[in-house]
């Protein structure tokens, strides 16, 4: 299009389109040439004008694309032409002629004015190509605000929810607290009187042991009552003139001996009685007992009920918090995305006004070519800051895109290590309440009897483990610290001098006594601990023999 118009404008420099009128201070002068060369005339303007109207035909068929977004409010190509040949028609000869010139003019104008709407056009194409960018950013921005709004509502019901679960925590630990205060109470009540029961069975036993002694002794009187009875028997034979006597005497010994008797019943009946009440007794303090661990068990499952409960309205603050900041930085996001959509549709009326005064601009567009060239400029600034601004607002979505799946994951990453730490808690738990040692990985169980070697592993299979295989001198010295004589997980049972621990790996790091070991007698194909106070503490030793064990679990906690 410019090589054309450079062209048309050579051509016109070099005056090929221009047609003289001498003389065309006189229109009247031309009247009075000769009938052939007004023909010739007037044949030369004919083709001037068909030729003329061919080439404006030919921009408007080039044209016609453009005329239909500049037709409103402007004069088409079409009417300015019929102007043109409607004041081809009117006037003289040199009028004709000037129209002419006019008309060329208007050719050059034409292919300017081409150029120009063309280069508008693209650029009006291209603002509304950007404009129709910004409206489907604006829009994907207003889809993430009502996303964020809903996330926002989201928020807050879950932190009303949390709320109310604190709430209902807070007075199921009040109530807790008062029936741990209640059971403390009894408990110390007991207690109180266990001990008033206990001092009790120590007077009853002491008079018990007090009774038993008497009965003794009279067991022992009447024993010898019965000796002295046989002999005075024995005396009575030898001396008949003692028999009146000594059958008295008999008779008050028989009398004493029946009131022994009697008593001794009676003796015996207070110490079944004592022996009955003693045994109510034991059976009242065994049921006390039972009771009192009981309420021993019920006050510790309350006291972890209550870490449990404690741990959870702590956990439950900490997602308050983390919810209110949540809720904080949501707020001014929101109130940044109102601000930007503000700016933006702000700018979107700017572009429209734009747009507008670039449509006023083509009706005045050869008048106002300098004013064009500026507002061109103007828009291109325009169009720069607002792409500047537009890649802003799209870096500022997607840190906040990025923020919030941050904040997802992270959500997510704690709740794992949440639900981790908790399944470690409970493995802690339970292996501590089983007298577990947890040392480097492992729990360890030192037994508290003697076994074989081969008992004692089967021991700690019983309780879904096995002997302790020592790896390192950080868990030889952890072994050494219990100060007993303990197997280990070691052996050469299968191949004599071939240590193996028990998970089928090879020894490579050892700690033997030194001279050992040596396999005394031919049967010791079995390690255990027996040095404990030396860092080379292992012996080997007859599988048979009985010692303590320690037996290792590992966890991978």
């Amino acid at each position: 299009m410019e090589k054309e118009q450079e062209y048309e404008m050579s051509l016109f420099g070099k005056g090929k389109y221009v047609v003289s009128c001498e003389n065309s201070q006189h229109p009247y002068q031309d009247i009075k040439q000769t009938g052939a060369a007004q023909g010739v005339n007037v044949y030369r303007l004919i083709a001037i004008t068909v030729g003329l109207v061919c080439v404006i035909q030919a921009a408007l068929n080039i044209s016609l694309g453009f005329a239909l977004y500049v037709k409103v409010n402007n004069k088409t190509l079409t009417q300015e032409l019929n102007e043109l040949l409607d004041s081809f028609g009117a006037g003289s000869a040199c009028g004709l002629k000037s129209s002419l010139e006019e008309g060329r003019n208007w050719n050059i104008t034409i292919h300017e004015l081409k150029a120009k709407n063309q280069n508008l056009t693209e650029e009006r194409d291209e603002l509304k190509m950007k404009l129709m960018v910004l409206k489907s950013e604006h829009s994907a921005m207003t889809a993430a605000n009502e996303e964020l709004k809903r996330l926002n509502l989201e928020m807050k019901d879950t932190n009303n929810n949390l709320t109310q679960e604190k709430n209902d925590l807070k007075t199921q630990l009040k109530d807790l607290a008062l029936q741990h205060t209640s059971l403390t109470e009894e408990r110390d009540g007991l207690k109180t009187i266990n001990s008033g029961i206990s001092a009790t069975n120590k007077n009853l036993t002491k008079e018990k042991e007090g009774l038993e002694k008497k009965l003794k002794d009279v067991e022992l009187q009447h024993s010898s009552l019965k000796e002295e009875n046989n002999e005075l028997k024995m005396s009575n034979f030898r001396t008949e003139d003692e028999v009146k006597q000594l059958t008295e005497e008999r008779t008050k010994l028989n009398i004493i001996l029946n009131d022994v008797e009697a008593k001794c019943n009676i003796l015996t009946v207070e110490k079944n009685e004592l022996q009955r009440k003693l045994i109510d007794s034991a059976s009242l303090h065994n049921s006390l007992t039972v009771k009192r661990d009981e309420l021993k068990r019920t006050i510790a499952g309350l006291e972890m009920k209550s870490k449990v409960l404690m741990e959870e309205r702590d956990t439950l603050e900490r997602k308050l918090n983390t919810s209110v900041l949540q809720e904080t930085s949501l707020t001014k996001a929101k109130d940044e995305l109102k601000k930007t959509i503000t700016v933006m549709e702000a700018r979107s009326n700017i572009l429209t006004a734009e747009r507008d005064q670039m449509k006023e601009s083509l009706k005045t567009c050869i008048s106002q070519k300098n004013a064009l060239i500026t507002e061109r400029d103007s828009l291109k600034r325009t169009n720069s800051a607002t792409e500047e601004k537009s890649k802003s607002l799209t870096s500022e979505n997607d840190n906040l895109t990025r923020r919030l799946n941050s904040c997802s994951s992270q959500q997510t990453s704690l709740g794992r290590e949440k639900d981790e730490l908790q399944t470690k808690l409970d493995v802690f738990d339970r292996y501590l309440k089983q007298n577990w040692i947890y040392f480097s990985g492992s729990f360890y169980y030192i037994s508290t009897t003697e076994k074989s070697w081969q008992d004692s592993r089967i021991d700690c299979w019983g309780r879904g483990a096995d002997l302790i295989i020592i790896g390192s001198k950080e868990e030889n010295e952890f072994a050494r610290k219990f100060q007993k004589r303990v197997w280990i997980g070691l052996s050469d049972r299968q191949i004599e001098g071939r240590w193996i621990w028990l998970d089928g790996s090879a020894l490579r790091k050892s700690f033997w006594y030194p001279g050992e070991p040596n396999n005394d007698g031919d049967r010791e194909d079995c390690a255990e601990m027996k040095f404990f106070n030396k860092e080379n503490s292992w012996n080997d030793a007859p599988c048979t023999n009985k010692y303590f064990w320690i037996c290792e679990k590992k966890t991978g906690v």
